[in-house]
């Protein structure tokens, strides 16, 4: 599953629970439950993203999922340029390598 496909996920579920909250319960309880919930969403949130992601997005303590998922995207989106250019670089150097001429053999011509 992708970051946004998760995202999606969550976020669609979300609604769910924190209607259920606000259709049988006090506005008082309510406030209270659903800021609960929507702490308990964010930390599943982080909890399992890729070791990369949530070594950057966990201590940033976002406010909500969608800053999670802003940081979360800007790290991947980091990662992707770093290997790529890593990549680039790396068949460069390959290139560079096959152009230079190949030593004679001793006793060869």
């Amino acid at each position: 599953m992708t970051l946004i496909e998760y995202y999606d996920e969550v976020e669609r579920k979300l609604p769910l629970v924190t209607n259920k909250i606000v259709m049988t319960l006090e506005a008082v309880q309510t406030t209270l439950l659903n800021d609960e919930v929507r702490t308990v969403a964010l930390n599943a949130f982080i909890s399992v993203l890729k070791k990369s992601l949530k070594a950057i997005v966990f201590p940033a303590q976002p406010k909500d999922l969608a800053s999670a998922l802003a940081l979360a995207r800007e790290e991947e989106a980091s990662i992707d340029r770093s290997m790529f250019s890593a990549s680039y670089a790396k068949d460069i150097a390959e290139r560079e390598q096959e152009k230079e001429p190949r030593p004679c053999k001793a006793g060869k011509a």
